[in-house]
């Protein structure tokens, strides 16, 4: 499997990070898209995560609300698209579809011409299911 991993915090991506190196250990190719926040205590670890390429979008902001205002969508939703395109990943996993600017990655990705299944799943939170709001997001939701 081909896959592409979008993240911001180390936490996210360390609650699958077992399941990805399973999946390069089977040859499988992950790439980390990252779009990391300095107030996020492992932002050390995501840079260096061991389970995947690693790819950075921009310099982190110092605080959340920070981050959130300049979240640059545009260029994180061209730099996914590139690597799906130039890797032929088959699947994109987003690892937080509630919160925004990561809601709008689904529609983004499409208009951008990505047409691999897009998934998603929530860090271990407990989460409704059923919740339409939430299909929206994503083709699968874990």
């Amino acid at each position: 499997m081909r896959l592409l991993v979008m993240t911001a915090l180390h936490r996210h991506l360390d609650n699958i990070a077992d399941a990805l190196r399973q999946v390069r250990a089977a040859d499988g190719d992950v790439h980390v898209l990252a779009r990391p926040c300095l107030e996020d205590t492992g932002v050390g670890r995501l840079l260096s995560a061991d389970c995947g390429t690693v790819h950075v979008v921009d310099v982190p902001g110092q605080t959340l609300s920070l981050w959130l205002q300049a979240f640059p969508l545009d260029a994180v939703v061209a730099r996914a698209a590139d690597l799906v395109a130039r890797h032929r990943l088959e699947a994109v996993l987003i690892t937080d579809n509630l919160n925004l600017p990561w809601r709008q990655l689904r529609e983004r990705l499409r208009a951008h011409g990505v047409t691999v299944p897009i998934l998603a799943c929530q860090h271990g939170l407990v989460q409704p299911w059923s919740n339409g709001e939430l299909a929206k997001t994503c083709d699968f939701y874990f």
